[in-house]
């Protein structure tokens, strides 16, 4: 609708509901284009949004892409902490893909590989 708040306009045809900032973002995780989901996460992480910690997990079980991965990890410790995710941490730093890999070691603060 032309002219409309933004407020007030569907998110999409498919939600066709009036969401606020945090669930738009929370929908915008299950987004088909990878680069929409990590902005995502990253926003989320910066506004430290606990709301997201279950949808953040679970997007890190289905096996997302690693620069995602990556993405998800550094969101998950600036909402808990590294303590709250130190098992996820440790899983990625030893065997997680390359970038995911590396975003693990340095959010442990564990040396980086040569």
């Amino acid at each position: 609708m032309l002219g409309a708040s933004p407020a007030k306009e569907p998110l999409c045809a498919v939600v066709a509901a009036d969401l606020d900032y945090v669930d738009r973002l929370l929908w915008t995780l299950r987004h088909p284009l990878p680069e929409r989901r990590i902005i995502a996460a990253e926003i989320l992480g910066a506004r430290k949004e606990h709301r997201a910690l279950g949808p953040l997990r679970t997007l890190l079980a289905e096996g997302p892409d690693p620069y995602l991965a990556t993405a998800v990890l550094q969101a998950l410790v600036r909402i808990g902490g590294v303590g709250a995710h130190r098992d996820l941490l440790d899983s990625y730093a030893s065997c997680g893909p390359a970038p995911a890999r590396r975003a693990a070691l340095s959010l442990l603060g564990r040396p980086l590989p040569g």
